[in-house]
């Protein structure tokens, strides 16, 4: 799969825990599946592609997400 926005390519595999932003390879806890015919890609994959600050209350059950 690759996904391409503006200046951003993210390049992966399902079910693999390797993944590439911009040629650059990363490693996932958890790797991309599908489900109900949607592909599932961790929080943090997303974050780090643009650049942004993620955050989780664990006690509020909430997520913060900080764009640059």
């Amino acid at each position: 799969m690759r996904i391409t926005k503006d200046d951003i390519v993210i390049s992966m595999d399902i079910g693999s825990e390797v993944y590439f932003i911009n040629g650059v390879e990363k490693t996932l806890d958890v790797p991309p599946y599908v489900k109900d015919g949607r592909t599932m890609v961790p929080l943090r994959m997303i974050a780090e592609a643009l650049g942004a600050k993620v955050e989780f209350d664990a006690e509020m059950e909430l997520v913060f997400i900080d764009m640059p």
